[in-house]
């Protein structure tokens, strides 16, 4: 048994190791990641982020950990999961489920440039899913049986997800209110997308489930009908259109059936009151329907939907493969450095891992990524398959100049390498005359060099002795000093010995 305090399983603590960059919001960012583990465990998640200028802002660091913590607390087939979390350096992330799959926002996007309904049945499957995972997170207890009063408040077709195998998944509650929660909206303060929120949501009046339902109605809308319920463009235009009663869906889509219309009156209903009071209570009004008309709300027959709409897609993991054996960086992928955790845990491994991808520059494919990338209203921008991408960098930035500079050191280098032995050029005095610089002194390796020649002892015959003529041979003097060549080198190779 280990030691009270003493944790044995650091050595086998999962380790991410980042596979691609999949999208961006204002304040996240999303990876594709693996968890590798003991005995071959391999498992591909999603890694959410803070972005570095956002890590520093306490208010939003607690909105983001509060976020991972409460969906940490849901299980439900509708819900994605959220496995762990964690903190970096400079910043904090999350773990959560990879859906292999479309948002409902970018099904509807594809619909529509397809000029292509989506059948009723597939429709209610979609609605009836997203309010199932919701109805669980209203309905969520603590641990001792307290109600933690959850309201998602972020209900849109970008934060449910579907699945290429007809899963519908929630996902997002960045700004969901719950009694747990440690930091809370400020009076006044609204938060969500405002062509999905109730009308007491835009006056910033407190909230309940009730709000949710009120976005699940505009969903059910639009997806029925493949329209906007709000078509005004601007703000103001939109809450006037909150102050009216909605349109039916059958005006829009006249073979739509009547119950329908009163299913979606009822949900979108302006005064709480006359909405559902429950996410269970318009799932069973849905059933219904589905039944009047022949229906079967089946996750099978919403798989093949999809696609049918956006075509066969590999999952992520074998479309990495597939582009690094293509480019013959397999070996690199399937054998990818997993760094040592540094001293704060488990958690810092994330640091290393990020750290060994951008040094590899960001290599890899892409993969179907949900688009919302924050608890952010603003649209973020998605990289879709075959065009991933690594997020900009300073690291890459400071990169670039410091291989420039060794560069510019190495050229240099080679250039004093080849001009070493070139001949000297003809220098210039103070005045300008040429001199010519002093010859290099012979080395003593080579054995066809002269031997040095010693000056002679000047004398008086010397001095006058007239030069011998041009092609007369020469005469040694009898008065010529002899080279000091006395070191045991007769024949005079070597220099003089002093």
């Amino acid at each position: 048994m280990p030691a009270p305090g003493r944790s044995d399983l650091d050595d086998g603590a999962p380790r991410y190791q980042l596979l691609g960059y999949l999208a961006s919001g204002g304040m996240a960012e999303l990876y594709f990641a693996r968890v590798v583990g003991l005995a071959g465990f391999e498992r591909h998640v999603v890694l959410k982020r803070i972005v570095a200028h956002h890590a520093r802002d306490p208010e939003f660091v607690a909105m983001f950990l509060d976020e991972a913590r409460l969906a940490a607390q849901l299980h439900h087939p509708n819900i994605a999961q959220v496995f762990d979390i964690g903190r970096m350096v400079d910043s904090y992330f999350f773990t959560m489920e990879y859906i292999h799959g479309e948002s409902a926002r970018a099904l509807f996007r594809r619909c529509v440039a397809q000029q292509r309904t989506m059948p009723l049945h597939l429709v209610l499957t979609v609605v009836a899913g997203a309010a199932a995972g919701l109805h669980y997170a209203h309905e969520k207890r603590s641990p001792d049986e307290v109600p933690l009063a959850i309201v998602h408040r972020d209900v849109s077709p970008s934060n449910v997800m579907i699945g290429f195998d007809g899963a519908v998944k929630v996902v997002d509650f960045g700004i969901a209110r719950a009694v747990t929660r440690s930091v809370e909206t400020r009076s006044g303060v609204v938060r969500g997308k405002l062509g999905y929120m109730a009308p007491e949501q835009c006056k910033g009046e407190p909230l309940d489930r009730r709000c949710d339902v009120f976005a699940l109605g505009i969903m059910l809308f639009e997806l029925a009908t493949m329209t906007r319920l709000y078509e005004a463009e601007s703000e103001h235009g939109i809450i006037e259109a909150l102050a009216g009663e909605a349109p039916r869906p059958s005006a829009r889509r006249p073979e739509l059936p009547a119950a329908l219309d009163a299913i979606v009156a009822r949900a979108l209903a302006r005064r709480r009151e006359d909405r559902y009071p429950t996410a269970a209570e318009l799932i069973l009004d849905l059933e219904q329907l589905a039944a009047q008309e022949r229906r079967t709300m089946s996750p099978l027959a919403l798989g093949a939907f999809m696609r049918d709409v956006f075509g066969a897609r590999p999952e992520p993991w074998a479309e990495l493969r597939a582009a690094a054996d293509a480019t013959g960086t397999g070996e690199r992928l399937a054998s990818a450095p997993t760094p040592t955790p540094p001293a704060d845990g488990l958690w810092g491994s994330w640091q290393g891992a990020l750290e060994g991808w951008l040094a590899a520059g960001g290599d890899g494919a892409t993969a179907a990524a949900r688009p919302d990338a924050s608890p952010h209203p603003t649209a973020p921008t998605v990289h879709r398959p075959g065009a991933i991408s690594a997020p900009p960098s300073r690291r890459r930035r400071w990169r670039w100049g410091v291989a420039a500079l060794a560069a510019g050191v190495m050229l240099a280098g080679a250039t004093r390498y080849v001009t070493r032995d070139a001949p000297a050029r003809a220098l210039t005095n103070e005045t300008g005359a040429a001199v010519t610089p002093p010859a290099p002194r012979p080395s003593p390796a080579s054995a066809t060099l002269e031997p040095p020649r010693v000056a002679p002892t000047a004398s008086a015959t010397d001095a006058v002795a007239p030069a011998p003529a041009k092609g007369a041979p020469r005469r040694r003097r009898a008065n010529a000093a002899k080279p000091a060549h006395d070191c045991g080198d007769p024949d005079g190779l070597y220099p003089p010995c002093d």
